[in-house]
């Protein structure tokens, strides 16, 4: 799981992250990226990431994406299931690494109040009730009130990514991710794949940054929290 920002260039970066995340997951696969007038271009498919991927990509004109491979624990494998996820108003993307062990009754809670899901994941029971919590600013203040109250609703540990249309994007930590910032760029990764030197969050911090910028970086729980 990788999330990109970088103004050029952002092409020749998804290839080369492609092959170093390959091995996190071989079941499908998931590139979703911020087009420059808001718009989500989203490629998923089944199994490996096929030879001829540059072909599917093209030349990416935004700035800001999500990328993923999927090894299922939780949902069939299907195109459906593969990340990365768009809520219902299309104004949120997220991936997620991890097994959220309650999430069949939330699921239930979530669909009493009319919420529509399209895949079969825990994953996805994640983005609806963040989303039912959010009052649909990418203020940092905002995102992080939201996910607050969303994480105190989940049991066990989660490694989640969000992307929002205006480039803002928020990485959670539990246990395990790490970001890279330099004048050009900002990674966030589940595993580092290179060897820059990388700051490894720690278990329950959040960051929020927006092209470019780191916003906020905060603790917001503890991985005794998770476990019930």
């Amino acid at each position: 799981m990788n999330l990109i920002w970088k103004p050029k260039n952002i092409t020749s970066n998804i290839k080369n992250l492609l092959g170093h995340i390959q091995c996190r997951g071989k079941d499908s696969y998931g590139i979703l990226t911020i087009l420059p007038d808001r718009r989500w271009r989203l490629i998923k498919g089944l199994g490996e990431v096929p030879k001829d991927i540059e072909t599917q990509l093209g030349d990416i004109s935004g700035d800001t994406s999500i990328i993923h491979t999927r090894s299922a624990t939780n949902g069939s494998v299907s195109i459906k299931n593969a990340h990365p996820f768009l809520s219902e108003k299309n104004n949120i993307a997220l991936s997620h690494n991890g097994i959220i062990f309650n999430d069949d009754a939330i699921r239930v809670k979530l669909l009493e109040e009319g919420h529509i899901f399209n895949s079969t994941t825990d994953s996805e029971v994640i983005l609806h009730l963040f989303e039912s919590f959010w009052d649909g600013s990418t203020a940092p203040t905002s995102i992080l009130k939201a996910w607050e109250k969303c994480v105190d609703k989940l049991s066990n540990h989660l490694n989640v990514i969000m992307m929002f249309p205006d480039s803002t994007i928020m990485g959670y930590c539990a246990p395990s991710l790490a970001y890279f910032q330099d004048k050009e760029s900002i990674f966030l990764a589940s595993t580092p794949f290179n060897s820059t030197t990388w700051n490894t969050m720690i278990d329950g911090e959040i960051l929020i940054a927006r092209r470019g910028e780191i916003l906020l970086k905060d603790k917001v729980r503890t991985s005794n929290f998770f476990i019930k």
